[in-house]
Order: structure tokens, then sequence, then C-alpha cells
């Protein structure tokens, strides 16, 4: 921005010692209300073609005198310079008889009713190329009379005006390379897009990498005659932050900014379509520097193999006008579903940069909390926003704004008279001053407690489409298996708490844990327990509910499940049953092999497991295959065999907590008397000494001890000794 003392319409002539001569700017003052009377706007491009190292620029105002005068112009000559890969561009053109013609009607025509002075320097971009434009001579109509001393004539382009047009080589760029300091990549510019988009650090250095190649011509591109990447994918969970991301860099940054709704594209009528796409390529190069921005990409361009004509149409296209594509335009595409894509828009040249946008970290929604409540009246710690963050597993950035907005309507729900008192005490304490002063009624914001009961009417977007909850099973509510909790701890809450720790021994955390003994020996409790202590996602998944009779959709809900796990981390995924579609290859048929591999596939990370643990169970782990036993995958082996008598005590304390017993009642001598019982069979023995106490006396105030050794003669153990014998032999071979 060049600032002036100005009046309306003035000329400004600003004085550049980079030139031999003057370069000229004419502005016409824009009397609105964001603009001081000391202000000029100025486009940045032309502000660093006139000053790269962001110096100060020399300007002076020039007001009409009797020896100036503003005409219209009957000839222009301009002398155009530009690089000499561009130069190349514009030679091809000219050997079409049209091309000069064309050239003048799209870009030039920009110029009109402006003033133009011999020796100005001009700057606009014409088909992806940027030009710099010198005004070499003008012809009039006709000059007003001599009137003594040095006349001054300002030509004005109109209708009429014929341009000249001469092409020089220009071996440096146009526009300097800009500096640290200069208007594209300022620190003003991070401070804006840090105040718009949180927790997305990577993906915004990544991007910034792409956009100052591609946009800015750093030194090393052009002296290593390296072609800058020019397609920038961008794939991740609805709602993390894709379109966002885009949107405020084009804001901090200044650039063009040209999108359209694919669905908008896909039109019914032949050749509609491409027309459309092939405009918008078109404008996109004529606005350079700009970024064009494709969102949900997959419904333009999939798969042509799979797609009907239009869409292999479109794709076709596409990959056309990527080809195309020069220096001042990013096209950056957005999906959901990269898998989704034809390959051919992936390879080099095209989409070859691709950023993902994962699920944030609690960090990363500590960062876009601070962003969203920035614009919000609260009264949040530092403390409080961290809560909020470790307590919305799987949450993207547009969770957090849809609980952030909930928790607003419950302040504003009269009904809620809970959420409203707490409300009303908080805003009494904090604006309880203003309203004695004043008398007016105190502004309502948001409070930690409000944020807590809006929790449970958000569910995480990635979490709708299955059954992925945090269980309220404790360590507490698992009878006995202290020395398996303690191991369980120690492999999933380790990861999780002391993750910097593990990272300074080099120890990658455990991707599985396979859990095997007699039916009914709390291995899904145990499961559910670590999902809950460790404050994780629950997933679970029965063995049989992944078989279809369709070939490939079995692979496909193994990988789908593995998918959204990896949505909601930190999550415990829970394969109960594992046997039932795990089995030993080449003794089973081929959908199961099939699985077996998917699965494998998804342990060994081709996808990153990140946070999330893979817990399996079973009761006959020797049916298993052996490569899914085998260290990084299911590697951690704990057996849970039958309770002792000081766990079936335990277990039976558990179960008869919330239940009113006599005074007679001895869960030590039970214990002594159901050797042989698993945890299940010791629940079912309680439950059945209650429905027979209700049986006798419906009117019973207390379960008492006879009930209890009653029920022991139906309630048998079912554990056969050859089950117990498979689990030797099964442990012998492991610890071999």
């Amino acid at each position: 921005m060049i600032r002036c003392a100005l009046n309306y319409q003035d000329i400004v002539i600003v004085q550049t010692e980079k030139q031999e001569g003057r370069i000229f700017c004419t502005v016409c003052v824009q009397l609105s209300k964001g603009l001081k009377e000391s202000e000029v706007l100025c486009s940045e491009s032309l502000f660093r073609c006139l000053s790269p190292t962001m110096d100060a620029i020399p300007v002076t105002v020039f007001r009409m005198t009797p020896t100036s005068y503003v005409l219209d112009a009957l000839r222009v000559q301009l002398s155009l310079h530009c690089k000499r890969c561009d130069l190349d561009r514009f030679n091809k053109d000219r050997s079409n008889s049209n091309a000069n013609h064309h050239f003048v009607n799209a870009v030039l025509s920009k110029f009109f009713q402006t003033t133009l002075l011999k020796g100005q320097s001009i700057l606009f971009t014409y088909m992806g190329m940027t030009i710099r434009g010198i005004v070499t001579s003008v012809d009039f109509d006709a000059l007003p009379p001599e009137s003594g001393g040095s006349p001054l004539y300002f030509a004005t382009i109109t209708h009429k005006t014929q341009f000249s047009l001469q092409y020089e080589d220009d071996i440096e760029s146009p526009i300097p390379p800009p500096s640290s300091s200069a208007p594209s990549f300022t620190s003003e510019s991070f401070a804006l897009l840090s105040k718009r988009v949180g927790g997305l650090k990577k993906p915004i250095r990544e991007l910034q990498e792409v956009i100052y190649s591609a946009l800015f011509f750093p030194p090393t591109t052009t002296s290593f005659k390296i072609k800058p990447s020019h397609g920038v994918l961008l794939y991740g969970p609805p709602g993390s932050g894709k379109t966002l991301l885009v949107r405020s860099f084009v804001e901090a940054f200044h650039l063009s900014y040209f999108t359209a709704n694919v669905a908008s594209l896909l039109s019914q009528y032949l050749g509609d379509s491409e027309q459309q796409l092939t405009s918008l390529f078109q404008r996109a190069r004529e606005g350079a520097p700009s970024i064009l921005f494709l969102d949900e990409l997959d419904a333009l361009c999939p798969p042509r193999e799979n797609a009907g004509p239009n869409s292999t149409r479109l794709c076709s296209l596409l990959l056309s006008l990527f080809d195309e594509l020069d220096t001042g335009v990013v096209v950056v595409g957005a999906t959901n579903r990269p898998q989704g894509l034809d390959t051919a828009l992936r390879r080099p040249g095209r989409f070859d940069k691709e950023i993902e946008i994962e699920v944030p970290m609690p960090s990363e929604k500590e960062e876009i909390l601070n962003v969203m409540l920035a614009s919000l009246p609260h009264a949040l710690t530092p403390a409080d926003v961290a809560f909020v963050a470790s307590h919305t597993n799987g949450f993207t950035g547009a969770d957090l704004r849809l609980l952030l907005t909930e928790a607003s309507l419950l302040l504003l729900d009269p009904p809620n008279e809970t959420v409203s008192e707490t409300a009303n005490e908080t805003v009494s304490e904090t604006t309880h001053e203003d309203t004695d002063k004043g008398g007016k009624k105190p502004s309502i914001i948001l409070t930690l407690d409000v944020i807590k009961k809006a929790l449970p009417r958000v569910r995480p977007s990635a979490l709708r489409e299955v059954t992925a909850t945090i269980p309220h099973v404790r360590w507490s509510d698992v009878g006995g298996l202290e020395k398996v909790k303690a191991k369980l701890k120690e492999l999933i809450e380790w990861p999780l708490l002391f993750e910097e720790k593990l990272k300074h021994f080099n120890i990658t955390p455990p991707k599985g844990v396979l859990l095997y003994g007699p039916p009914g020996c709390s291995k899904t409790l145990l499961a559910k327990a670590v999902a809950t202590e460790a404050n994780m996602n629950f997933i679970s998944v029965k063995g049989p509910e992944l078989y279809s009779k369709y070939v490939g959709e079995s692979e496909q809900a193994v990988a789908t499940v593995f998918k959204r796990a990896r949505l909601s981390s930190p999550c415990v995924i829970f394969f109960d049953e594992i046997d039932a579609f795990a089995s030993a290859r080449g003794s089973t048929s081929g959908v199961t092999e099939r699985v077996v591999s998917q699965f494998l596939t998804e342990l060994d990370g081709i996808h990153s497991l990140r946070r999330v643990l893979v817990i399996a169970a079973t009761n006959r782990p020797d049916l298993l295959d052996p490569a899914l036993l085998r260290p990084g995958r299911l590697d951690t082996h704990i057996f849970l065999g039958l309770p002792d008598e000081e766990a079936r005590a335990k277990i039976l304390n558990v179960h008869l907590e919330h239940v009113p017993t006599a005074e007679d009642v001895d869960t030590t001598t039970i214990a002594k008397r159901t050797e042989g019982y698993s945890g299940a069979e010791l629940a079912a023995l309680c439950t059945e000494a209650c429905m027979m106490t209700l049986d006798d006396d419906m009117n019973a105030p207390t379960l008492d001890q006879a009930h209890l050794l009653k029920a022991m003669t139906t309630v048998k153990a079912r554990t056969s000794p050859e089950l117990l014998e498979l689990y030797i032999r099964f442990n012998a071979q492991n610890e071999k």
C-alpha cells in the first residue's frame, strides 16, 4: 500500500531507482469506508515489480496544470517482456492471424478507461503467463495547441485505441522473487492464517511449499530448471478442514480464487460440462497467480473403467487441462475417498503432491478450540480446553464446531433449568459489576459444565456409520485377574500417557493383543475396561459379521473397520471369536484365506495404525493362522484361565455389590465350593440365586446364603478337561 496526500482522481507518478527511467502508476482514489485519505491501493504484483526489496517507493502526486492533458489515445505501442519459455508460446500464438486481436481483447481491455503515460510499466497475466508491458509510444488523434512549457500528455484507453505489440525476451523473471519480507509471505500473513486455522501445522507447511514454488518463482526453480508442482490433493475425513485450509491461504496471501461445485459441472446436456470445466481453467489462468479448488473430486473423476461415458469424458478433459497448465495456477483437489480417484490423476505432473489431513490429536484439538473460542464469549481456562480436547476422541474440526454450537443452544434453551442455572451463576460472577452499573442483563457465556452436558449430543462424524462407543466398564468391575490387568495397563496406557518416554528408548507400542482362554473368563469385559480406562473409542466386531455372499465384500468389510478405527483414534478394535474368520490358511475356503490376508495387511501397517489397538479374543487359539501370532501383529498373548479361589470371591463380590444380601452371605464359602467355575458362570450363579429368592417369596427383602447354595445345584461348571489340556499344550508351544 502506497501512502501519500491525495485528492479524488489524482494521478500518481511512482519513481523507482531500479529502472533507468520512471515507472508510472495511475490510480483512481476510491472514497470507501476502509480506505484512509492518505492511502492508495496498489496491486501486490505491481508493488513487487516496483520494489522487489520492499524499500520505500518515492511517490509524486501530479495534479493537472495548464500544460498537462488527458486525451483519448489513438495508438499505443507496448513492449511486452516475458520469460523465454513464455515467449515461445507467444511466437506460436502469433502464427495465428487472430492472436494479437485475441490478446488485446482478452487482456488489454482490462485497462479500458484507465490512464497511461509514455514510459509507464504495467503488469498483467495472460494464459497463465506473467507479462510486463512498457508503453514505448502513444499517438493521439489531435493535440491541443502549444501553450508554453513542456506539455505532459496522459492517454486514456478507449474502445477505439489500437495497440502495437513488440515481444521482448526477459531472461530474468518479470516478477522478482519475494524476499523474507515480501507481501505474499509475511509474518502478518502467517499470523492471519494461524487465527483462522488451528491444528494443521504440517498440512499448512506442505501446502505453503507448493504454493510458494508454483506461484512465486523461487530462485531454485529457475536456476535448476525445476518445474514446480501445480497439483495438490487434500484428503481426509469429512469436516477435517480441507476447504477451510484452502480459503484461508487465499485470504492470507491475497491470491485469486476460483472454485466450482462439482455437482454443478455434471450437466445432462452433452458438452455443457466440458465447456464449464474449460472455462474454469481459463479464468484461473487469466487471474494468475491463483488457486483453482475442486471439492469432492472423486465425484468428478472416478476410475474410468467403472465410470459412465459422461464421467469418462470429464476425466479425460481434466487430465488434458492439467497437462496444459503453466506457472501461475495451482489446482487443489479435495476428497475423503482418495482410493475413489482415477489413477492417472495421481501420477507426477498432475496431483503429484498429496497431503493427508488426519483426525486431530488432543494437542491439535486444543489449537482448534482456541481458534473457535476466540470469537465466542466463554469462561474456559487452558485446563478446561485441554479437558475438552482429551474427551472428544474422533472429533474433527467440524465436530468441535458442532459441539460448541450445541453448548450455545443449551444456554439459550429456557426449559433446561440445570444448564441455565449453571450459566447464570458463571455470568453473575464474571459480569456482576456491569449488571449493577448499567442495569443490563448479563451476556451468557460458555462454561465447561455446559460443554460437558453437550458432549453426549454430538457424535463424531467418522463414527456415525459404525457402532463405536466408549464403554463404561472400570478395572474394578473385573473381579480378580490382577496380573492380567497390570499387564494390559502397561501395554495400552503407557503408549498414550508416556509416548515421549517410549520414543526415547525407541520402543514401538504393540499393535495387537490376543486374549485366549475358556469361555466366560472375562475376555470381552477386559477389552471394554481397557477402552474405558484409557478413554479410547471401542469398536466391537464379531467374526461372522465380516462375511458376505458377494465376492470382495468380506475383505472390504475388514478394511472398512480399520479405516473407521483410524478416523476415530485413539480406538480399540475388539475382534470377538477371531477364530471364526482367521483360521489357518490352507485348511479353509478361498474367501477365508482372502479375509485373513486382508487382516494381516491391515496389521502390517501399510496404513499407519497410530493410536489404534487391536484386541482379539478366542477360546480356540490352536485354530488361528500362525502368521497372525508372530511379532508385529498379535504379538502379545495373554491367557485368561479359570479363576482361583481368591479371584472367585472377588468376582462374587462384584456381582453382589448392588444386591441386598443377608448377613449370613459368605462369598468365601461359595468361592471354595465353586472350583472350576468361570466368571460368567459365577455371574449366572448370582442371578439364579436372586431368581430363586423371588420365586420363594416375591416380597423377600434380601438374598441369603441358602439360595446361593441352592443355585449351585442348577448352575454347574461347564469347562471340559480336554479344553484345559488344549490351553496347556498351546502355552507350552509358545514358550519354546
